[in-house]
C-alpha cells in the first residue's frame, strides 16, 4: 500500500489549465480518466494498491482541481484536452483506463495519438454511433443534474449524507470518502464548501454527451482495447439510470482491436463498487495477460 501523495501538475491546453495528479512509479505511464461529476482522486483506492505503477490521473475540464476551467463542455474539446496532456508528458507505449465519459475521452485521444498506448481498458464508456441520439439532449438548466445540492458544511457531512443514498450507498466506503474529500472546494466566504464540479457544468457534460469524435475514436484505434460493459439497459429504463450501461452494446464490433466483456449483473458504477477488481484489471493490463473480471462472486472473461 503506497503512502505517497501525487504531484499536481498544471498542463496548459487550449481549453485552459488541466490538472494532472502524477504518481511516481517504475512502470510505463497508466493514464486514468474519470466519469462525469467525479474527479481524479476517485482513483486513489486503486492507485494506492499498485505502489510500483506510474499513474497520471487527469481532472477533466470543470472537475476536481480543474474546476476553474470555464470553457465549453463539448466532449470533442474535452478529448482534445486529454490529447494535450499526452503530449505534455510525452506518453508513449503507455496504458489507459477511462470510465464512462473518461472512456470516450481516452478513446478519442488514443486514436489521435497512435503509439501513445499499448492497451486500453474502457469501463462502461459513453460511446454510441452517430445514428443514435443523445438521450440527455436538452437545455442544461433543465437537466435533473443541474438541481444537485451545491453547498456543504464539510466533506464529512457530504459523506454521511451520501453513504445511505443510492447509488453512492453501493460504493466502497474508501472511494466514497475520496469522492467527498476531494470533490469539494472552499466557497467564496471560506467558511463552508461547494461542489468542485458545479451542477450546471455537470449538466452541460450530459447534454453534450458523446460528441462526434468518440465513436470515430473507437473505429480508428490501433491498440488492443477491452470494453467492459455493465448490465444492458432494459426497455423503458431512464437515461439517468446508473443501474445499467450507457454503452452501445455492439461497440466492440467497430474495431478488430476491440474485445467486449459484459458484466450482466453490474451497475454503471462498478469501478466504484468493486475497486479491487479494477486493481486486478490494471495488473492484468500491465503484465500482458488477458483481461477478465474478478469479484467476490467469481470471474468473467
Amino acid at each position: 500500500m503506497r503512502k505517497d501523495q501525487p504531484n499536481q501538475i498544471g498542463v496548459s491546453t487550449r481549453g485552459g489549465d488541466i490538472v494532472v495528479h502524477a504518481w511516481s512509479g517504475s512502470s510505463p505511464p497508466v493514464v486514468l480518466v474519470h466519469a462525469t461529476g467525479l474527479h481524479a482522486r476517485c482513483w486513489d483506492y486503486v492507485i494506492r494498491r499498485l505502489p510500483d505503477v506510474r499513474f497520471l490521473a487527469i481532472d477533466v475540464r470543470g472537475h476536481g482541481s480543474s474546476q476553474n476551467v470555464n470553457g465549453s463542455m463539448l466532449w470533442d474539446e474535452l478529448g482534445n484536452d486529454v490529447i494535450e496532456v499526452l503530449d505534455h508528458f510525452q506518453v508513449h507505449a503507455g496504458y489507459g483506463v477511462g470510465h464512462s465519459m473518461g472512456g470516450a475521452l481516452i478513446a478519442h485521444a488514443a486514436a489521435e495519438r497512435a503509439g501513445a498506448f499499448k492497451r486500453l481498458v474502457l469501463l462502461d464508456p459513453v460511446i454510441w454511433p452517430a445514428s443514435q441520439t443523445n438521450p440527455h439532449a436538452m437545455n442544461p438548466g433543465d437537466h435533473p443534474v443541474a438541481g444537485r445540492r451545491l453547498n456543504w458544511e464539510s466533506p464529512k457531512e457530504m459523506f454521511e449524507r451520501f453513504k445511505g443514498k443510492p447509488p453512492y450507498s453501493q460504493w466502497a466506503p474508501e472511494v466514497l470518502h475520496d469522492y467527498c474529500q476531494f470533490g469539494l472546494v472552499a466557497d467564496d466566504a471560506g467558511d463552508a464548501y461547494k461542489l468542485a464540479c458545479l451542477p450546471i457544468r455537470e449538466a452541460s457534460v450530459y447534454t453534450e454527451a458523446c460528441g462526434s469524435q468518440a465513436f470515430e475514436g473507437i473505429v480508428n484505434l490501433s491498440c488492443e482495447t477491452t470494453i467492459i460493459r455493465a448490465r444492458t439497459r432494459s426497455e423503458g429504463e431512464g437515461a439517468l439510470s446508473f443501474g445499467s450501461s450507457p454503452t452501445w452494446p455492439d461497440l466492440a464490433t467497430a474495431n478488430l482491436h476491440c474485445s467486449d466483456l459484459h458484466l450482466s449483473d453490474q451497475t454503471h458504477f462498478f469501478p466504484q463498487e468493486h475497486p479491487d477488481s479494477i486493481v486486478t484489471i490494471i495488473g492484468q493490463m500491465l503484465s500482458g495477460a488477458p483481461i477478465h473480471w474478478e469479484d467476490s462472486d467469481g470471474m468473467y472473461g
